[in-house]
């Protein structure tokens, strides 16, 4: 019977074990399904200045010709279609975007709150289970793909559970914007050199080339809005883990008072989730095997060390 107690207790105070409940599992899966949405609906956005940027060029070819007019035509009316509808999709998508950062939120706040004690709502804003309940009940995926989606810090007080939780979410966002971010570049760079080499070969005058590269502004304004946006995210989360480095010793010590600073985090990363780039689901995917394993190695380390077990190093 004692056994039996002990067990209980070591589940109610364990996220790793609390985090696989259906209601929880069904909860990040419809975050994933409109954090995903949201990816598809500004691809609409990138297709159409894929085509603004092909009417202009076909705009160029026909100016003198018999179609030039009608070109001139249609490019005029997509340019006026194109604002309309980008402003009704970055609107759709911000919604999503605040909806899944929502139910995140319920996801960590319940998994938290129920680990340390204490009122849910200290957590932030939070929906009620009514609410969850209406965006679950709409849920399509396979739940059973989310388990454990933190890494194990059982053998960790509460306090320190979440605080490595949290670190955990963070290090995982920021690692995988510098993949991002780094063959991003690559990438731009060869469609520089791609637009400019057949100029070279042909040679084309300077205003041809200017001329040419005015055609892309499109698509280049939303490489320059997507590069903001990610030096913003970089900049975000570079706060952020300063004030986890400066936590970290604290929470090791003693976890007395620590809990209004994971309160603090927690807004933190609320925020950031809400304001962040939306990198596309295939690159997530390409990556996510690995970081786990990371995630899950550094998990080890810690609690190693907790246990003191091992002289392992890692990035943690």
């Amino acid at each position: 019977m004692r056994s039996l107690e002990s067990a209980s207790q070591f589940t109610a105070k364990n996220i790793y074990a609390l985090q696989n409940d259906e209601l929880l599992l069904k909860c990040l899966c419809v975050q994933r399904e409109k954090y995903t949405r949201a990816k598809k609906l500004l691809c609409w956005k990138i297709v159409f200045i894929f085509y603004l940027v092909c009417i202009s060029w076909l705009d160029a070819c026909c100016e003198n010709g018999k179609y030039g007019s009608f070109v001139k035509a249609v490019l005029g009316l997509s340019g006026v279609v194109f604002m309309m509808a980008s402003r009704l999709l970055e609107r759709a998508v911000h919604t999503l975007k605040k909806r899944a950062t929502q139910i995140q939120l319920f996801f960590d706040a319940n998994l938290y709150s129920k680990v340390l004690g204490g009122d849910i709502e200290e957590w932030g804003n939070i929906l009620t289970k009514s609410e969850v309940a209406e965006d679950i009940s709409l849920v399509v995926g396979n739940a059973d793909a989310y388990k454990n989606w933190y890494s194990d810090y059982a053998s960790m007080t509460p306090e320190q559970q979440i605080f490595y939780c949290q670190k955990e979410n963070m290090r995982w966002d920021f690692d995988l914007r510098q993949k991002f971010i780094f063959r991003s570049g690559v990438a731009l760079s060869l469609i520089i050199a791609l637009a400019i080499i057949p100029g070279l070969y042909c040679n084309f005058s300077i205003i041809q080339c200017c001329y040419a590269l005015s055609i892309g502004l499109p698509l280049l304004e939303l490489i320059i809005d997507q590069s903001i946006s990610l030096n913003d995210d970089i900049n975000r989360l570079t706060r952020i883990k300063t004030k986890f480095k400066d936590l970290e010793p604290k929470i090791e010590k003693n976890t007395r008072g620590i809990r209004k600073h994971l309160f603090e985090l927690q807004i933190l990363i609320n925020e950031h989730r809400e304001n962040a780039f939306l990198i596309p689901d295939w690159f997530y995917h390409c990556y996510q095997s690995q970081q786990n394993q990371k995630e899950d190695n550094i998990a080890r380390i810690l609690s190693n060390r907790k246990n003191g077990l091992g002289n392992d190093s890692a990035d943690v």
